[in-house]
């Protein structure tokens, strides 16, 4: 029995060892949700679940002519030290690598392209306070309309 008591200042030496290897690594973590954003004039298209982009992320986008902006899919993605992709469509796949605290190493790549391994676009975010950032583009089917991908921090 004595040796259990001697063991236990270990014990807790341990357990404050794991809880503080645990919250290291969630800091090395930024969870991001990725919205694939369609901007139009037109009417959102019979039989698709797109959804209307939120009023607060829509602010963001004032300075654009469209008057209708519809979320084509939203995925969670996590910005480590390593480079994690996410496929938004068949003509977008996003990549996200954390390079320092709150900032994050973006890359847009369009794999149907000729060259499909050279992102289309790159560019470093800072998510200091919750910043959101939009990366968008003209549509290539349609000159009337454009696309963007949001970018948020996870709640």
């Amino acid at each position: 029995m004595e040796i259990l008591y001697r063991l236990l200042p270990l014990r807790f030496a341990l357990l404050g060892l794991v809880a503080f290897l645990s919250n290291s690594v969630a800091a090395d973590e930024l969870k991001l949700n990725a919205l694939l954003v369609w901007g139009t004039n037109e009417l959102k298209p019979e039989g698709k679940d797109f959804k209307p982009l939120p009023e607060e992320l829509r602010n963001g986008l004032r300075p654009l002519r469209w008057k209708n902006y519809y979320v084509v899919k939203t995925e969670g993605v996590v910005a480590s030290k390593k480079v994690n992709k996410v496929v938004l469509s068949e003509r977008c796949t996003l990549t996200v690598q954390k390079v320092a605290p709150n900032q994050v190493e973006t890359q847009l790549f369009n794999p149907l392209s000729p060259t499909p391994n050279k992102p289309v676009f790159g560019q470093r975010l800072d998510f200091k306070d919750g910043h959101r950032h939009a990366i968008a583009g003209d549509s290539k089917d349609n000159w009337d309309d454009a696309w963007a991908v949001y970018l948020v921090p996870a709640e």
